[in-house]
């Protein structure tokens, strides 16, 4: 399969106008003359930069991007993220709503050149108590205290609490959680937001298109998993309306010294998802890469989430897949979001790792959380033989058994090559409360998630 023909179809292959997408009875839906007009109308518009339309595609500049518009997400040897479900918990501390300028951040676009001249912008440096959160987060009423202000607390009490990423006045309370000059990556736009200011109309902007001007349609945010990170942290969510639930992502979220919010990263689910097809696209784009000899590496074993995350990537960096793999628990799960279904097992992950084992493919590694029992990280892949700058960035969360010190979850998740994706901005357009031309019943996806 060439690579022209490839990135084409991928783009082109989903009918969203088939009538399978639609159903009158689904919230947020109007009659179906309203459906067909809209969909007509989305499929003329032209995407907010004016330079295409939505249903036409430019084969050079899919050539060039075969493997980005795929939405990459790489495995180098198992060098991955993982982590574990512990247990419900609820915690509160108390942090600082002043907007006064906290320490001026770097956008996360510039990235890094390469594995080797990575300098994480957090390293911990004290021991923090062993806790996860499962599927479905409570919310962040207290059961006791601590001294040092925790991430996780801010992400359960802003969004279970305050409804900061479904409603108005939740986005007000969200920014006034940020500091001045913070630094908001929502990877659907084209460029990241900056100020408190700006995140705030960002947000309110969003939940007022999900909800509608007056509110009529029903347009929440279910928390499902949140990594214990003091300083910063990592959580899954999903866009849920009625009975049904849509748009899946992950959001990386990093403290400043005041503990006000300084840095977010957020990255929604591709819509269309190419699976093995992404495997030969990529190898496409690298066939002139020069092999390389692996890293040197002294094995060791780390028994914290974020230890083991930093030892995978920036020490191991897939130099030996067995390394990685003995790092596995055997019932491992795997939510890598180029694929509809789930990897299951260690077998699966290890034939998984060895498609991705090919010259040309550069994973750097950007900022970690603290967490113990679970962590998230963003990263960015540079691939031999694409333009420049053109790389893509990413988050992975994973958890650990903490008695184990196995990895039994992971959940990658990349951007996408064109911003706003245009099959998810017309999915935005036509089920603005859920996010997806196909919802699915509450509770119906595997693993819940």
């Amino acid at each position: 399969m060439g690579a022209a023909a490839s990135a084409n179809d991928l783009i082109c292959r989903p009918n969203v106008f088939s009538s399978d997408y639609f159903d009158s009875s689904l919230p947020g839906d109007t009659n179906e003359g309203e459906r067909r007009k809209k969909a007509r109308r989305a499929a003329q518009q032209e995407d907010r930069g004016g330079r295409r339309r939505i249903e036409v595609a430019d084969e050079e500049h899919h050539r060039d991007f075969a493997c980005l518009v795929c939405h990459v997400n790489l495995n180098l040897a198992g060098a991955r993220s993982w982590s574990r479900r512990a247990g419900n918990w609820k915690l509160e501390t108390e942090w600082s709503n002043s907007e006064s300028a906290g320490n001026a951040l770097a956008a996360a676009s510039a990235g890094t050149t390469g594995l080797a001249a990575f300098t994480p912008s957090y390293r911990p440096d004290q021991p923090r108590i062993q806790r996860s959160a499962l599927a479905g987060v409570a919310s962040s009423a207290p059961e006791s205290s601590t001294s040092s202000p925790l991430a996780q607390s801010i992400v359960l009490s802003l969004v279970n609490d305050e409804g900061s990423f479904s409603s108005v006045d939740g986005a007000d309370k969200f920014a006034q959680s940020c500091a001045a000059d913070v630094v908001y990556e929502d990877c659907y736009e084209p460029q990241p937001i900056v100020g408190s200011g700006a995140v705030r109309k960002h947000l309110r902007d969003r939940a007022l298109q999900r909800s509608g001007e007056d509110g009529s349609r029903d347009a929440g945010f279910r928390l499902d998993k949140i990594t214990d990170g003091a300083r910063a942290c990592g959580f899954a969510w999903t866009w849920t309306s009625g009975d049904l639930e849509g748009l899946r992502g992950t959001t990386y979220l990093e403290l400043n010294d005041s503990n006000q919010i300084q840095y977010v990263r957020e990255i929604p689910e591709p819509i269309y998802k190419p699976g093995d097809a992404i495997v030969d696209l990529l190898k496409a784009v690298t066939k002139d890469a020069t092999p390389k000899p692996p890293p040197e590496y002294t094995s060791k074993t780390p028994s914290t989430a974020n230890e083991i995350a930093k030892y995978l990537f920036d020490e191991v960096q897939g130099a030996d897949v067995f390394e990685a793999l003995r790092f596995f628990d055997e019932s491992i799960i795997y939510r890598d979001f180029n694929y509809e279904e789930l990897l299951r097992g260690k077998g699966d992950v290890e034939e998984f790792i060895k498609k991705f084992s090919f010259p040309g493919i550069q994973f750097a590694t950007q900022r970690f959380d603290d967490g113990i029992a679970s962590s998230c990280f963003t990263w960015e892949v540079l691939l031999e033989g694409a333009p420049e700058n053109a790389a893509i960035k990413g988050i992975s969360f994973y958890e650990i058994d903490t008695s184990s010190g196995l990895i039994t979850y992971v959940r990658d998740i990349p951007e996408p090559a064109i911003k706003p994706a245009p099959l998810g901005k017309l999915a935005r357009q036509l089920r603005p409360a859920l996010g997806v031309f196909a919802p699915a019943a509450k509770g119906s996806r595997e693993e819940g998630l």
